[in-house]
């Protein structure tokens, strides 16, 4: 098994290389999705070292070996203005773009509510190097609107949170959680019926 040490040294290693890899997948996504509407910025990201470490660490067998293993060491990140252009895009992604691997509509309490994706990384994309058995072979992609987006990410901060300390989250601390993902909700039908009104007339 890894020790942390030198995780964390090859953790810099296939990160500063992922760099590239990352803005390719970027430019990429960007030049498929051109003249697609009610799509915002595509973004993209490498999982942090502390993540990462703490991910791997938790079940070290399982991540074996690790940055093959772990799925979304690079991930890409699609915001969406209406939710039935989220499931659109998500098919389209999914029969029209990179080799698909894997793929989940993804459904958390009462608002979260996102597509994923684990796709093949191009070979053309990867570094030259001689153990590319230790680099990313796949990459993450999440389609969601702008409102569950917003909701999501200090969403899971707070759930990620408690679940490192291993502490429960209390009963008024959920229904607040609850109740925002339920505002969210509510927001992308009532922006979703706008739009088609708007269509409607047009």
């Amino acid at each position: 098994m890894i020790s942390e040490i030198e995780l964390r040294r090859k953790y810099d290693l296939v990160a500063r290389e992922s760099e590239g890899v990352l803005e390719r997948l970027l430019q990429d996504l960007q030049d498929f999705l051109s003249g697609i509407k009610y799509i915002d910025t595509p973004s993209g990201r490498i999982k942090s070292k502390e993540s990462f470490v703490a991910k791997v660490l938790r079940d070290p067998t399982k991540y074996d070996p690790p940055f093959v293993r772990i799925e979304d060491f690079i991930g890409l990140r699609v915001p969406v203005y209406f939710r039935d252009t989220a499931e659109d895009l998500f098919h389209k992604i999914k029969e029209e773009y990179a080799a698909n691997v894997e793929d989940s509509h993804k459904q958390y309490g009462s608002g979260y509510e996102g597509f994923h994706l684990i796709q093949s990384i191009p070979s053309s994309f990867l570094p030259h190097r001689r153990n590319i058995g230790e680099f990313p072979q796949v990459f993450e992609m999440q389609i969601r609107t702008l409102y569950v987006h917003a909701w999501a990410q200090p969403e899971h901060l707070f759930r990620y949170k408690n679940a490192v300390a291993k502490e429960e989250i209390p009963e008024h601390i959920m229904r607040k959680i609850d109740d925002l993902a339920e505002m969210s909700r509510e927001a992308d039908n009532t922006l979703l019926y706008l739009r088609q009104w708007y269509e409607s007339i047009s």
